[in-house]
């Protein structure tokens, strides 16, 4: 069986902290995080609440971290 599931990203974290990334599976109609004991990459930094509206420097900041 196949299991879809979602990863979510807080891509207004704060400058210079590490970018919260959950994985979470959906269970009767809710999203349940599931625990990660380690992930083969390091998240990136997160660049602060206040470039968040910058249209602009979010997309490119998503290309770079691809």
């Amino acid at each position: 069986m196949t299991k879809q599931l979602v990863i979510g990203v807080d891509v207004s974290c704060a400058v210079k902290k590490r970018i919260p990334i959950v994985f979470a599976e959906k269970r009767e109609g809710r999203l349940i995080p599931l625990p990660v004991k380690e992930l083969p990459f390091a998240a990136p930094y997160g660049h602060g609440n206040k470039l968040v509206v910058e249209h602009e420097y979010n997309l490119n900041y998503a290309r770079q971290i691809r």
